[in-house]
């Protein structure tokens, strides 16, 4: 099954004031997960930034569902999102 789904999104800043946060998701086989901006940079509590994440690929193994994270770390701290897709729609 070969696909392609981009994600738009808004993260918001609960943390310091100022911070930069950078992305990475553990690639699955078969999967190629991308997201844009990679790198977020926050001046100030509640600022918001727009991403958009682009899963792509061939799935090649038998599964209904897979998963992996999209992992924000600012070297201190780090804020998971869960990336869940279903292969199988029956």
């Amino acid at each position: 099954m070969n696909f392609s789904r981009k994600f738009s999104r808004s993260v918001t800043n609960v943390g310091t004031l100022v911070s930069t946060y950078k992305a990475t998701v553990k690639q699955l086989p078969g999967l190629k997960i991308a997201v844009s901006p990679s790198v977020l940079s926050f001046k100030s509590v509640n600022e918001k930034h727009s991403i958009v994440v682009t899963v792509t690929g061939k799935v090649l193994f038998d599964a209904n569902v897979i998963s992996t994270s999209l992992v924000w770390s600012d070297g201190v701290y780090s804020v998971r999102s869960p990336i869940v897709i279903y292969t199988n729609t029956a």
